[in-house]
């Protein structure tokens, strides 16, 4: 496949197509034609609109980077015509997010626009604004703000937020002192969102770089020689990059520098805007590295993180006693105007305020000790001027796991922490999706930062402490929320619980296992077993995987014998959320006897992001036991695992035998519960069989093949057909050789007497004589359904016999 000259490619676009043409059926066009229809493409797109005739193509094969850039601008130019019609603008704006979306195709090198354009298409171009034009921006759009008018303040406010580039946020401390005096939801949710995204981006610091100022090429403000158009634009100061003295700011309007003294526009952290030459500045100008926008809080100083924390609780829609003082945001956003309703939703202010915090966090203060650590005592030297003439000493702050953000966390999560007992009201699930999204984001950002193209500076990187502080921070509210009763807080907290599990299983394993094990031994509330049985699935994995908590392995069987009794035909809602425990804990086990082997076996890990446990001077590393102890305890529990099998292979069948019956008058496949019940035994069953040793697999098949030949119900037809399948899954040979011949010999048997010979034009109505027939061709069906080529061997055994 000969690519044409003077093309650029790259190599992951081209292996890929390389790929794709490999695994076709048939042979396609080599690139080259491609690349000349293409051409065509584009000669006729440029004819289209000359003759004003808005006929969009779309292109499926790699375009080089020219090309897109040409057919970005041209899209772009299409968008904001006046006078165009919104369908074709529509059509244009899907073709130029399909141009545009990729950050490794195209980036603010290769495309610069200016901001005198449509707001509709701002959040699809912002990245592509030179970071220049921010102050443009601000002198256009800030002198319409009136702060007497709401609907002014929320326009303002979506105007700068959609269109002020990101990577150089020079005007930050004005969106923070506008941000102050305001109390509206729709503007914290919009603020939030943008202060979320500043504190992720700026992990790295390469993105705020003053030297990226004048390397971006501005291209809609230069002629066709590369000189400027109208002058230079006001960039980012050439000098010394750390030394705040030498970034400064030349205003030709003395009311326009009045407005931004008054508003803080000078800069951020010691970076301002100066006037320059478009000349790409040396490297001896700049005498240290860049170090980022990095302030005492993240990109934040302790003023502006203030009063984040503040907006932070306010947005939590707490009531107080003083009738629900933090409440009036709602109140105050009904006076807007009803066009804003028609604007583009921002995230949910609950992610947001979690994504600014964890994005914030970073060891950036003094740590304070562990518990249980002494006191430092000095008895100072008694000099002229007697005892209480001693000066204090200065002590510095410190700050929990050194980290200031997560401090301020746990300070919000004390405060709260009574909010989060399940008798309270709605505003608990909030709550408990604040934890949820603290978690997940985490998570995401720990993840990122092993990997080895990460950016962001060692010395901002997240450490064991702070993730282990984190868990100790929010695993009591986590505890008290699973008990609620609204079933959108219990699955957070469950989400929460999971990525707990994984980030430090020590510490949420064994508090959900004291909870737990004695409300299913005495079973006397039937939403405390309920909550406790959903708190095990959520923390399965910590259980059955020795690589996420190797403590947890022991108790696997405790839990599943004290499940099994929830289990019968009765109790719907307990029934249905044991067997989904039991699904979960066999999906990561390797369900064996461990007692008939001496060496351990260790659990296969679902695919999942894993890390490793970094143990840290606290109590509840000081009572862990040796790997050899743990084997043995895993090793003592397991020894009546086969008894806990055959309980539960029987309680499925007696589940089976008690459903409802489908041939009866006016009945159809039974009620919407016991449809899902029996799918969720199936479920579990074909798991555990899955994940069963040999010896173990074939005393369920023992008792699966006595239930099926020894018993006809016309109920449970459909159940059958799924639990043959069970153990077909796991072994389809040993299967087929049981119950292939004997479905076929019945079945021959059944039509040699006359069963399936009454004719009928009702499919719903089953005719008592046919169950035997129909019985065996769902055996037939679920031993075959899984028997690939054990299928031929098992027919052309039963054609001898």
């Amino acid at each position: 496949m000969a690519d044409p000259p003077n093309m650029e490619f790259t190599a992951e676009a081209l292996n890929k197509l390389k790929t794709y043409a490999a695994h076709l059926p048939y042979s396609i066009e080599p690139n080259s034609d491609m690349q000349n229809l293409l051409d065509f493409y584009l000669t006729r797109i440029t004819q289209c609109i000359e003759a004003k005739d808005y006929d969009p193509d779309l292109l499926k094969y790699p375009i080089p980077k020219p090309k897109r850039i040409a057919l970005a601008k041209v899209y772009f130019d299409l968008c904001v015509t006046p006078g165009m019609p919104l369908h074709v603008v529509n059509t244009c704006l899907d073709t130029l997010n399909f141009l545009l979306r990729s950050k490794k195709k195209i980036s603010v090198d290769d495309l610069s626009q200016t901001a005198n354009q449509m707001s509709q298409l701002a959040e699809l171009t912002r990245r592509f604004f030179h970071p220049a034009c921010a102050d443009e921006m601000v002198d256009t759009i800030l002198p319409g703000f009136n702060g007497l008018d709401l609907n002014s303040v929320l326009s303002t406010q979506y105007y700068l937020n959609t269109f002020l580039p990101l990577s150089h946020p020079t005007w930050l401390p004005m969106l923070m002192r506008i941000w102050s005096p305001v109390n509206s939801y729709m503007f914290d949710e919009r603020h939030f969102a943008l202060l979320a995204q500043l504190a992720e981006i700026h992990l790295d610091p390469a993105i705020s770089d003053p030297r990226r100022i004048d390397e971006i090429p501005d291209d809609a403000r230069l002629d066709e020689n590369g000189l400027p158009e109208d002058g230079p634009r006001l960039r980012w100061s050439t000098g010394d990059a750390q030394n705040p003295s030498s970034s400064v700011r030349v205003d030709v309007n003395p009311q326009q520098k009045m407005r931004r003294q008054s508003l803080g526009i000078n800069g951020i952290g010691g970076l301002g805007l100066a006037n320059g030459t478009h000349e790409l500045p040396g490297k001896s100008q700049f005498s240290k590295p860049w170090t980022g926008i990095f302030k005492d809080i993240g990109i934040f100083t302790q003023e502006e993180w203030d009063l984040i924390m503040c907006k932070c609780l306010a947005s939590m829609e707490i009531p107080l006693a003083d009738a629900g003082s933090f409440m009036t945001g709602p109140v105050v956003d009904e006076q807007a105007s009803f066009e804003f309703s028609r604007l583009p939703k921002s995230h949910w202010r609950i992610y947001s305020l979690a994504k600014l915090i964890v994005y914030s966090m970073a060891p950036d203060g003094k740590q304070l000790p562990h518990s249980g650590t002494a006191t430092p005592f000095e008895i100072p030297v008694v000099t002229g001027g007697g005892y209480f003439n001693i000066p204090l000493p200065k002590r510095e702050k410190s700050y929990l796991a050194g980290c200031k953000a997560l401090d301020s966390l746990a300070k919000l999560i004390v405060s709260l922490e009574s909010f989060f007992h399940p008798s309270n009201g709605s505003y608990t699930t909030d709550l408990s999706a604040f934890l949820k999204y603290i978690v997940f984001e985490f998570s995401k950002r720990w993840h990122h930062e092993t990997l080895p193209d990460c950016k962001v500076p060692m010395n901002r990187r997240l450490t064991s402490e702070i993730r282990r502080e984190l868990v100790r921070c929010l695993r009591t509210p986590c505890f008290l929320a699973m008990f609620s009763s609204d079933s959108d807080t219990v699955s957070n907290i469950q989400s929460a619980l999971k990525s707990m599990t994984i980030m430090e299983a020590d510490l949420i394993v064994p508090p959900i296992l004291e909870r737990a094990i004695p409300s299913l031994e005495a079973l006397v509330e039937t939403q405390r077993t309920l909550a406790v049985i959903k708190a095990l699935g959520a923390v399965a994995l910590g259980i059955v995987s020795r690589d996420v908590y190797y403590g947890g392995a022991k108790h696997l069987v405790q839990v599943l014998e004290l499940l099994l009794p929830g289990i019968d035909a009765v109790s719907q809602h307990i029934k249905f959320s044991d067997l989904t425990e039991v699904e979960l804990a066999a999906v990561s086990s390797d369900t064996k006897d461990a007692s008939w082997s001496p060496v351990v076996t260790k659990a296969d890990l679902i695919p999942t992001v894993r890390f490793d446990i970094l143990p840290s001077p606290s109590e509840e590393t000081d009572s862990r036991l040796s790997n050899e102890e743990e084997d043995r305890l895993l090793r003592d529990s397991t020894a009546g695992f086969a008894n806990w099998v055959t309980g539960f292979i029987r309680r499925v069948i007696v589940l089976l035998e008690n459903l409802p019956d489908e041939t009866a008058p006016g009945s159809s496949n039974g009620g919407g519960t016991e449809n899902t019940v029996v799918s969720a035994a199936m479920e579990a069953c074909s798991q555990i069989c899955s994940h069963l040793s040999e010896p173990l697999f074939d005393l369920v098949l023992d008792l699966v093949w006595n239930f099926a030949t020894t018993t006809v119900r016309a109920n449970a037809v459909r159940a059958v057909h799924q639990l043959v399948e069970c153990v077909a899954r796991a072994n389809s040979a040993k299967t087929l050789k049981r119950f292939l011949p004997y479905a076929i010999q019945n079945i021959r048997s059944e039509l040699d007497h006359g069963a399936s010979s009454v004719r009928t034009t009702t499919y719903s109505h089953i005719e008592p004589s046919d169950a035997t027939l129909h019985w065996n061709i769902a055996i037939l069906r679920g031993s075959l359904y899984h028997g690939g080529r054990a299928v031929g061997l098992g027919l052309s055994l039963s054609v001898r016999e």
